[in-house]
């Protein structure tokens, strides 16, 4: 399989992410840039937002104060 990432999100969701998926998110969203904290919010979210135009997909939000912008 491609996957590069699979983790059980805070309400039991499994997510998987391939390396199609991360190629995207380095190239697109240049912010995050490490796959480590992908899965770290994926696990422990501060925050998770509903996407009003689709039920099945969700938002993800948490601050690493490490993180140099």
């Amino acid at each position: 399989m491609d996957d590069i990432l699979n983790v059980t999100d805070k309400s039991g969701r499994r997510i998987r992410l391939t390396k199609k998926q991360w190629r995207h998110i380095s190239k697109e969203h240049p912010e995050i840039d490490k796959l480590d904290y992908v899965g770290e919010t994926l696990n422990s979210p501060l925050k998770i937002k509903n996407y009003e135009y689709d039920e099945n997909i969700k938002y993800y939000y948490k601050h690493f104060k490490e993180r140099k912008i």
